[in-house]
């Protein structure tokens, strides 16, 4: 029972550290007003609420990229992983093509890794790090 609730709590923890890590990119990058903007569209376009990020993604990435200049939204991609990873523990390490939830998926299966717990490596982290070999 302790072990699921370890899990559990490493799980919300994660997900905590990943919206601080996107708030303070994007305050760092284009201040309060976007990103207090930046949440009213996810939830009222969307539906998503700040708390659902981690499981949303994709959603952040594709108002991220219909916001901005292709070009910054992936500078704002990668400096949200940049940051995550710092507050992770983890070395970052940029790969082209990556996008953010490359860098999440990553960070997921580098924490596994590092901590044995393979529960926490989704499926598609595994498949990619079998396919890499």
């Amino acid at each position: 029972m302790s072990f699921c609730l370890t899990q559990s709590v490493q799980a919300v923890r994660f997900n905590e550290d990943l919206c601080w890590a996107i708030d303070d990119t994007i305050v760092q990058l284009v201040g309060h007003t976007v990103l207090d903007t930046v949440y009213v569209i996810l939830r009222v376009k969307y539906d998503v609420r700040r708390d659902e990020l981690p499981y949303r993604l994709d959603t952040l990435s594709q108002l991220l990229g219909n916001t901005f200049p292709v070009s910054m939204a992936g500078v704002i991609g990668i400096r949200i992983a940049l940051k995550f990873y710092t507050r992770l523990g983890l070395t970052f390490h940029e790969h082209e093509g990556y996008t953010l939830l490359d860098y999440v998926q990553e960070a997921k299966f580098e924490l596994a890794r590092v901590t044995s717990n393979p529960r926490l490596i989704s499926f598609r982290t595994r498949r990619r790090a079998l396919t890499e070999k």
